[in-house]
């Protein structure tokens, strides 16, 4: 659009008549471009409302339209949204904003895509260039404009695949929507540093979204010097760290956040870290009170400082709030008020996490949600491509003494993780399972300030068991070369605790929930076969099984994650089991069920070497860690075969 009215040249201010208190808001070029944003944007994420996974409870349209009113009358020039939020409601309000305001006073819009939903309203992810293609055409119609400033993807990679899937004809998607005039310039959201030199090597990346805030600064171990080496601006998120740095939360108020607002279920917003939350929140209002600002004001300040920020994305929900942000484009901290805010920072704020196995089932799907929460992951798996980042194996010590090396938390997944992988190379499967797990402990002796480890054992160590639930107490009883390789890591892992370590022992059953899982697991091959109509093979029929959904795995491990973090470290061995028993023949038929085919049963003996008969009582978890699965087989089946099906709509489409 010629003449847009938030392109300026680098000198010119932003400001309108009767706020000049905030007149001289300089703008600043993003990247190569033509646009030039004012140092604070207004982020919407809130102002999708309730009525989805990741909502902030209710929001009243009219004070959403009043805040961005607010924000541009104060010279703020761009807007942040995303489709997924409030699954199109934050889009639509901007909309009804953008039609009544006058062109000339007309906001930037920034939106993103890669996350969107289905009729049920299930969130998923695709970079799938006809998907993306559409969520372009519906963010356009939904705010009612004929392009989009900066389109940005959301999320890099589907789980369980590597930061490369799908990303080249994503890009290639978006550069062809610039061309065709629908939007304007391209950005990227949550990469590291790998996947944004694989992106700049497709197309020009203007602008890296990544959350960064005083207890959030993974960026600067080598995304900020990248960044501003290859001239991508940064646009800071989370900055108030959803609402924890504003001064305006309590710990009264954290208690009774309501049920739809995700932060209520959020470990920042509860005991251990909430108390020191608040205490770096103290700090921040008392600097705050010499400059005349709130804390709010100095969190966003203290960001901006930072000289590789472009911009800084701040979420409000009333007018006020942005009258509350705004001063911190006038703050400077001295270096006496910067040492205050440190002091309040643990060393493990500004160090990695660890995941061995990263490209796995439960490795892929918890480095995303380590990412969500803004923590910085490293990772290490064979199964990567030999040209990726992340490609090694762990029987090589000294890759594993470098990987460790700055790192405050191992979560240790990697294995020859199947029994049949294990018996058909038994040599493998001892030394991959044993002898990296070994040199993971070696490594971390050498280590001055010790990471804790997180080690992964599997239901398998248990044999054929006469007394279900099975519980940790249950004497030890390996039927294979790979539950007898799982036995003797587990040893070394206690070794270790017994002397010197930091650790915790857990043990998983049946996970599930990924598409990109081995095709001929049991729930991924009973899922498929639900979605296509193929016939249901079952090895058998009495087999007894505990299937554990990976949403519920991954959220077990960051429970083990946080108390840890928090100073525990006599955590017992425990489960992540569902404590539901269920047959092979009762998963096919519950399939069945969720199936619009009528599906053929084929069945066959079980194989000799499996564990016929386990279902785990999640009991100690639940005390330990207050833990217990939330997803249902039958809500997390029904999910599955929903993916398949998409995937399939996707690959057709």
């Amino acid at each position: 659009m010629p003449g847009h009215p938030a392109r300026y040249p680098p000198n010119d201010t932003l400001g309108y008549a009767g706020h000049t208190d905030y007149r001289a808001m300089k703008t600043t070029r993003l990247s190569t471009s033509d646009l030039y944003i004012s140092p604070i944007g207004l982020g919407t994420w809130a102002i999708g409302g309730p009525s989805w996974a990741f909502g902030w409870g209710a929001q009243c349209d009219t004070e959403s339209q009043a805040t961005l009113e607010r924000a541009i009358e104060h010279g703020v020039n761009w807007i942040d949204t995303a489709a997924v939020y409030g699954l199109g409601h934050a889009e639509e309000t901007l909309g009804k904003f953008l039609r009544r305001v006058p062109i000339a006073r007309r906001p930037l819009v920034f939106t993103k895509g890669s996350l969107t939903w289905d009729a049920d309203q299930r969130i998923y992810h695709s970079l799938d260039p006809a998907s993306l293609t559409r969520e372009v055409e519906n963010s356009l119609r939904r705010l009612g404009i004929e392009a989009i400033d900066l389109y940005q993807i959301h999320w890099p990679a589907f789980p369980c695949r590597g930061p490369d899937h799908g990303i080249e004809a994503a890009l290639s998607t978006l550069d062809q929507l610039r061309n065709a005039g629908k939007i304007r310039e391209i950005g990227v959201c949550n990469f590291d540093v790998a996947q944004l030199k694989r992106a700049r090597s497709i197309v020009n990346i203007t602008a890296l979204q990544s959350p960064y805030s005083i207890l959030t600064r993974d960026i600067e171990t080598d995304t900020l010097a990248f960044c501003k080496q290859a001239d991508i601006s940064i646009l800071s998120y989370s900055t108030l760290q959803s609402g924890l740095l504003t001064g305006a939360m309590t710990r009264e108020r954290a208690a009774s956040l309501p049920h739809d607002d995700w932060r209520s279920h959020s470990p920042d917003f509860q005991e251990p870290k909430l108390t020191r939350h608040l205490l770096l929140v103290d700090v921040l209002r008392q600097i705050g009170q010499r400059h005349g600002l709130p804390p709010c004001a100095v969190a966003i300040g203290w960001a901006l400082r930072q000289p590789a920020v472009t911009g800084v994305i701040a979420g409000a929900r009333h007018p006020s709030q942005i009258d509350d942000w705004l001063g911190a484009t006038r703050l400077r901290l001295s270096e006496n008020e910067l040492a205050e805010i440190a002091r309040l920072l643990p060393d493990c704020q500004r160090r990695a996490k660890l995941t061995s196995g990263s490209n796995g089932l439960i490795g892929s799907a918890l480095r995303q949600a380590l990412q969500k929460r803004g923590t910085t992951v490293k990772g290490v798996d064979i199964d990567h491509p030999p040209h990726h980042p992340e490609y090694g194996d762990i029987r090589d010590i000294q890759l594993i003494k470098n990987l460790v090396a700055d790192c405050d938390g191992i979560i240790h997944l990697a294995a020859v993780s199947r029994v049949i992988f294990g018996e058909n190379n038994p040599k493998l499967c001892w030394s991959v399972n044993v002898d990296g797990t070994r040199n993971f402990i070696e490594a971390l002796k050498d280590c001055a300030q010790k990471p804790w480890i997180i080690y992964a054992s599997s239901r398998e160590v248990y044999g054929q068991q006469t007394i279900l639930p099975v519980t940790e107490n249950s004497p030890l009883s390996p039927l294979n070369i790979y539950a007898r390789s799982k036995v003797a890591a587990e040893e070394i892992i206690q070794k270790y605790r017994e002397e010197e370590g930091r650790t915790a022992t857990l043990r998983f059953s049946s996970v599930y929930g990924s598409v990109y899982d081995y095709p001929d697991r049991v729930m991924p091959a009973f899922c498929r076969a639900a979605a296509l109509g193929e016939t249901i093979m079952i090895e058998g029929n009495n087999n007894i099984l505990d299937f554990t959904h990976i949403n519920d795995t991954i959220g077990g491990i960051l429970k083990v994650v946080d108390t840890l973090e928090a100073g525990r470290f006599d955590l017992p061995t425990m489960h992540l089991t569902t404590g539901r028993a269920t047959t092979l023949l009762q998963a096919a038929q519950l399939a069945q069920s969720f199936s619009q085919y009528s599906l053929e049963f084929s069945q066959a003996p079980s194989r000799t070497f499996d564990v016929s008969r386990f279902y785990g009582d999640p009991g100690l978890a639940q005390q330990e860690l207050g833990w217990r699965a939330q997803t249902t087989l039958e809500e997390g089946m029904a999910q599955f075969i929903l993916q398949f099906q998409n995937q399939v709509r996707l690959k057709v489409s």
